[in-house]
């Protein structure tokens, strides 16, 4: 083939990709409604908050740096404004839940157990649905053991998650055979 067609082809081809890689980088993201804020300097704060708590939750996988995740989740609700809309209300509950999830995942069951305490005082008859349709109440409360003893003897009484109900079901059954 003639170098001249084969440098003629090259070049086409890096144009293409570098007008598409331009073009793609354009495009509009989709992305959820930001809540309305009352007090834009608190919002801006607990926004700031959320942006910087991305890179310690990626990065997690061992105790320490989930616990580490967990702190930052709650001085991310220290920033957080006065809740004045479900939305925002939404979000701050989410941050709290995060921060538990985070102290579970380090092995930190006393944090846990108070975080989760705060959370049902701060929200109460309130609570978060997980993927599966959970209760994330029912179901923290499940793992840390306070959920009431009739309740969670058979579990089904809860509204937690079937595999999580599944699997202590299965521990109790091993810890009594």
């Amino acid at each position: 083939m003639n170098p001249t067609i084969i440098n003629s082809s090259k070049t086409l081809m890096l144009c293409t990709l570098t007008a598409l890689v331009l073009g793609c980088s354009h495009q509009n993201v989709v992305s959820q409604p930001e809540p309305i804020p009352v007090d834009l300097s608190s919002s801006k704060a607990f926004d700031d908050c959320l942006a910087s708590l991305a890179e310690p939750l990626t990065a997690a996988n061992t105790p320490a740096t989930y616990h580490l995740g967990a702190k930052y989740a709650l001085a991310c609700l220290d920033e957080a404004p006065v809740i004045t809309s479900s939305a925002l209300q939404l979000s701050v509950m989410q941050v709290h839940a995060l921060a538990i999830t985070q102290f579970l995942k380090a092995g930190d069951m006393q944090e846990a157990v108070n975080q989760l305490n705060a959370f049902k005082a701060s929200y109460p008859r309130r609570d978060l649905l997980l993927d599966d349709g959970a209760s994330f109440v029912h179901s923290v409360e499940l793992i840390v053991g306070q959920a009431p003893k009739e309740q969670s003897a058979e579990g089904s009484l809860l509204n937690a998650s079937s595999s999580l109900k599944s699997e202590l079901r299965r521990q109790q059954y091993w810890q009594v055979n």
